[in-house]
This record gives structure tokens, sequence and C-alpha cells, in this order.
């Protein structure tokens, strides 16, 4: 099961996204910064039985263009584009999945723009608690936003290889976020992630640099959005995810008027590469209720 490749051409260039087919209600998948579309086909094929999926690249991720933006700012401008391509080439209301950055960009959209979705899924959204927002907030008052530990972190990762299969053979050891990735999530990331440019030299599609300002501009006013979504959410966190913590699970509970909360046990942050199989079937399970009470309140007319 290959997908399509196509381009959407913006004013801020071309956003680049898969398509996948199929018959069931269409739904767009986003990506966790510093990655791309490709690296969730493994998670796709459990979802495509039951959804026509498609999934783009961020702005600077994967095959899309980077604008020339100097320092972003907010996700907001993630959340337009991901307005203009579901205008453009999907039919809306659609169902909208979201993992990490993709999640807070879907959960922006979606308070936004509420004609876009029917539901939407937020795969361990980073909405923090008021408390570390705050925390994040002196910290850039102060001229310390490249200390933010994530952004740091990501200034500090490498961007160039010799090869695809050093990459391969790096990424594949196990070694920090990949530990819990199988090699074929590996792959699939590299397959998208990495350009090589020569028979000597592979880059990483996502500058590193561009990666840190995302984690520097992290929404602070993040929960601003929870009240402004009136369609139906499911958040799902991993159960040792230190990214949507507990306490702000609860909280959005309570502030989005229909919100349910699943947790996939034993996984962290990644998801949708350490546990496909158990992520994509309370998705699925979560839509088919929707669409059967759907029908049943259509049949009650």
């Amino acid at each position: 099961m290959e997908p399509t490749e196509n381009y959407l051409d913006t004013p801020y260039g071309r956003i680049h996204y898969l398509d996948w087919g199929g018959s069931g209600p269409q739904a767009h998948l986003l990506h966790a910064n510093g990655f791309c579309a490709g690296t969730y086909a493994p998670f796709v094929r459990y979802l495509h039985k039951d959804l026509h999926v498609i999934a783009s690249d961020a702005r600077g991720h994967g095959a899309s263009d980077l604008p020339g933006i100097k320092r972003l700012r907010h996700w907001n401008i993630f959340a337009d584009d991901l307005k203009n391509l579901i205008e453009k080439n999907m039919a809306p209301p659609i169902i909208g999945l979201g993992h990490s950055l993709g999640a807070v960009t879907t959960y922006i959209a979606a308070a936004t723009y509420p004609r876009l979705f029917s539901c939407i899924i937020l795969i361990d959204p980073p909405i923090f608690p008021r408390w570390m927002l705050w925390l994040i907030a002196v910290m850039k008052s102060l001229g310390l936003a490249g200390r933010i530990p994530l952004a740091k972190k990501a200034r500090r990762r490498r961007k160039t290889f010799q090869s695809k299969k050093e990459a391969l053979d790096r990424f594949a050891s196990g070694r920090g976020i990949f530990k819990s990735w199988s090699q074929e999530f590996v792959e699939a990331y590299l397959e998208c992630g990495l350009l090589e440019k020569d028979s000597e030299t592979a880059i990483l599609r996502c500058d590193p640099e561009l990666e840190a300002q995302i984690f520097e501009s992290i929404p602070l006013d993040v929960w601003k959005y929870a009240e402004k979504i009136s369609c139906p959410v499911l958040a799902i966190r991993g159960e040792q995810s230190d990214t949507f913590r507990v306490d702000a699970a609860e909280r959005l509970k309570r502030k989005i008027a229909d919100c349910e909360l699943a947790t996939i046990a034993d996984a962290g942050h990644f998801v949708p590469m350490g546990k496909p199989r158990e992520c994509a079937r309370v998705i699925v399970d979560f839509i088919s209720v929707r669409e059967i009470n759907k029908k049943e309140r259509k049949f009650k007319k």
C-alpha cells in the first residue's frame, strides 16, 4: 500500500502531502516536530482499512518548502497551512489526527476554523500545565529561550551524515527517542526525512535550527483554544509520557465540551511508533462510535 505524492501551491511555497486513498471517512494526519508525513507510513497501515488518510509535511519538514521566516513566533502558521490544505484538497468536515506538534496544530485549527473537522484526535499533544508555561514565559522574557531543554537538544542534533546507511545504523541502535521504535519506523523516517545530496553526503530535511525554534515558540496561550473547540475530541497520552502530563490531560477534558481521554500502556511520547496497533485501535473505536451515533440521529430525524 503505497501513497500517492502530491503538492499544494501556496503563496508561502509548496506543501507536500501523501494520500493513501481508501473508502472510509477522510482524515488528515499531521506529524511531530522534526519528522515528516512518511514517518507514519507503518502506522497508517493500521488505519487504512477504516479511514482515507492524507498526511502532509509541515513547513520546512520533509518535502515542503520553508518560506523566508526570520524567526518563528507561534504555531498558528502551521494551523493556517492545514486550513488551506483541507479546504483545497479535501471535503470538510473531516477527521483531524495529529501527533505532538501536529496535535497542537490540529487543536488550534479546530478552535480557529471550526467547520474543518467533524472530530479531532490529539496524540500526546505538548499542552503543558500552566506552571510549566509560566516557566517557559519567564525564560523567554529573560532572553533564555535557547536554554529550553528541547530547543537546546535540537540544536545539538547531528544534521549531516556520510550516507543513509550511516544514519540508519545510528538511529536504529535504539538511541534517545528512537529506543521504542522498530526498524520499520526508523527506515520510514529516513526515507522522507533524509536528503542524499551526493554519494558522500546526506542531510536532515528538517534543519535542527527550525526544530529548535519550533520548541522555543510553543504557544504560551495554548489553553485559550480549548473552550473554542466545538467538535468531539479524543486526547491520547502515552502512559510514560512526560510531554502530555496527567494533570494537563484532565484539565483539557474539563475545558472541552466533548472530550474523551485514553492512555496507551507502556508507551512514551512517541505513541504511534511505539504502540501503533494499540493507538490505531483506540482511534478507530472512537470514530466508529461517533459514526454510529451520527447514523442513529439521522435515522430518528
